[in-house]
This record gives C-alpha cells, structure tokens and sequence, in this order.
C-alpha cells in the first residue's frame, strides 16, 4: 500500500502539500506500527 502511495506521488512531479502530509503521516503510522509490534513481542 504504501509503495503504491509513493509510486504515484513520484509519478507525480507537481507535490501537492496534502499529498506530502499524508505520505509523512502514513509513514509515521507505519513505523509506530512496527515499533509497537516488537515492544509487544519483547513482553510476552
């Protein structure tokens, strides 16, 4: 999903500023995702 998101913004020369805010936030779920899925694994 995500390289989908970044394939087409690269396709797309002209950024728009809300398709930059939203990759970053994409970006900043997916590690937080991450980053609690080892925190969780570290505890069990």
């Amino acid at each position: 999903m995500i390289v989908g998101v970044f394939g087409m913004l690269s396709g797309n020369k002209n950024l728009s500023p809300l398709a930059i805010i939203l990759v970053t936030i994409t970006t900043i779920v997916y590690i937080l995702i991450l980053y609690l899925k080892k925190k969780i694994n570290k505890n069990e």
